[in-house]
């Protein structure tokens, strides 16, 4: 039915650029309307699916996808509204986007569920999808220029956000971990023989340790006064 519509739309466009009266059973007004409500209602469909699904707290990529595509495609949309044919790619390409957003998630919930054997079919059903989305995006990114959003990049510093920072030394020993939301946070120290004596928390926890030549663990003193001595060595 959309792919009607947007043909007619496109044919309307074009015989009053030729300056031709369009025999159509709609009116151009009619026709724009009808194709902005299926989208709307595809668009809903679409966020709902985001927000209330079981994996909702894992969806920040679709939720970036959505939005930057959605951005895209107003400014192209009316950018081309009065070329007929553009105007009709345009459209196709946003619905065929959302619909391969959608089937994203679908996957993705089977990939929660599924065994390693069916697991394959649904890699390779996932890789299908992000090519279609890709091939849009870079039609979009032709059209757009420098206006276009590249959810790419918003992704990417969405996952940096989520990374816990850590620091090692010259040994390759890790010496500050901070959670990405801070609520970890600890620093160690080490011998020159690379072996861990002194661990520091954020909240003020402490421990201290001691080795002996065979580097066992010889005596372990904590900052609640707890004292570990082993005494078979």
């Amino acid at each position: 039915m959309l792919y009607i519509i947007l043909i007619i739309i496109a044919i309307f466009l074009y015989k009053i650029y030729k300056g031709q009266k369009p025999k159509v059973l709609m009116s151009k007004e009619e026709t724009m309307e009808n194709i902005q409500t299926e989208i709307k209602e595809k668009e809903d469909k679409l966020l709902n699916k985001i927000k209330t699904n079981r994996l909702k707290d894992y969806m920040q990529t679709e939720t970036i996808m959505f939005d930057c595509g959605r951005k895209n495609f107003l400014r192209l949309s009316e950018r081309f509204k009065h070329d007929g044919v553009k105007f009709a790619q345009i459209v196709k390409d946003w619905m065929d986007y959302i619909e391969a957003v959608s089937d994203i998630i679908f996957v993705n919930e089977m990939l929660d569920v599924c065994t390693s054997k069916e697991a394959n079919g649904y890699y390779k059903q996932q890789d299908e999808l992000f090519i279609k989305i890709q091939e849009i995006e870079k039609r979009y990114k032709n059209l757009l220029g420098d206006k276009y959003i590249d959810p790419s990049k918003l992704i990417n510093d969405e996952k940096d956000k989520t990374k816990d920072i850590e620091e090692y030394n010259d040994m390759g020993n890790l010496i500050h971990l901070k959670s990405f939301d801070g609520s970890i946070e600890n620093w160690r120290e080490y011998n020159e023989k690379g072996q861990e004596i002194h661990f520091k928390d954020k909240k003020g926890y402490e421990y201290w340790k001691k080795y002996n030549d065979d580097g066992e663990v010889i005596y372990c003193k904590d900052s609640d006064g707890v004292v570990r001595i082993n005494k078979t060595l």
